[in-house]
């Protein structure tokens, strides 16, 4: 990849590849998600192997990761176990221990944080064109309908799947992308355990509005209960200092991300 690229050359890049894009517009082969009830949910019975996989929730720290850890494993083992995994403007660290506990290679991870909202989706596009990322994973809160549209573009010309979190408001506007999940809640208890309520928005060739509800791995129980009262500790503090009016700007716990 040449970070030195201009927005300009990747607009052009786009132009020049369209017609093979509209020559592979077919409804993209699915992967399992490794999680049973979610491929039962899905029409097409798991991730897209090609294209946006829209994933809404209002905060970090839902139990997003184990959606998608047993995909970016499958991935990785498919690179030889050297496909690196890339994360663009993420909102927290990942809890690197948990994460190479249960599978993902982190030697191979790549974090990436971009200034601004247009280099974060033009660092987006320019790894789904690099050969050696398995998976990409994007953070894009304030993405533009047309970036939106150029990922999708550029994630099924490279046949491969980039996870893209938005805000639940995006739910109301019309997107490309080939699936669309509602991350809704996670309620984290002993007796049940950590269950993830999702709802499906959009998926091809599939009814959509499904809702329904998974129970996440055990192990990942304690975890994320830890994770639970740590985001209720930042955002008291959150409300502390907005109450104080002191203009400071904080980092949030490193265990809010997955």
């Amino acid at each position: 990849m040449n970070s030195s690229s201009s927005f300009s050359d990747v607009a052009g890049l786009a132009q020049s590849l369209s017609c093979h894009w509209a020559h592979a517009a077919q409804a993209p082969l699915a992967a399992s998600t490794g999680l049973p009830a979610l491929d039962a949910a899905l029409a097409a019975g798991g991730w897209p192997q090609a294209g946006v996989i829209e994933l809404l929730q209002s905060q970090p720290g839902m139990g997003e990761w184990q959606l998608v850890l047993p995909r970016l494993r499958a991935l990785q083992h498919a690179h030889l176990g050297q496909g690196q995994v890339a994360l663009v403007a993420p909102p927290h660290e990942p809890l690197i221990q948990a994460l190479h506990g249960h599978g993902l290679d982190t030697t191979g991870l790549l974090l990436l944080r971009p200034p601004g909202a247009q280099q974060a989706a033009w660092a987006t596009e320019q790894l789904l064109r690099c050969p050696e990322v398995a998976a990409v994973l994007a953070w894009l809160p304030q993405l533009t309908r047309e970036g939106l549209r150029r990922l999708q573009r550029s994630a099924r010309h490279a046949h491969r799947p980039l996870w893209l979190w938005r805000a639940p408001q995006a739910r109301h506007q019309p997107s490309p992308a080939p699936l669309r999940l509602w991350l809704q809640g996670l309620e984290v208890s002993a007796t049940h355990g950590a269950r993830l309520r999702l709802q499906v928005l959009k998926q091809l060739g599939g009814p959509r509005g499904a809702e329904l509800t998974l129970s996440l791995m055990t192990p990942w129980q304690a975890w994320l209960q830890a994770s639970a009262r740590q985001r209720a500790r930042w955002h008291a503090a959150l409300i502390t200092t907005e109450e104080t009016a002191h203009d400071v700007v904080g980092t949030a716990p490193v265990a809010a991300a997955a």
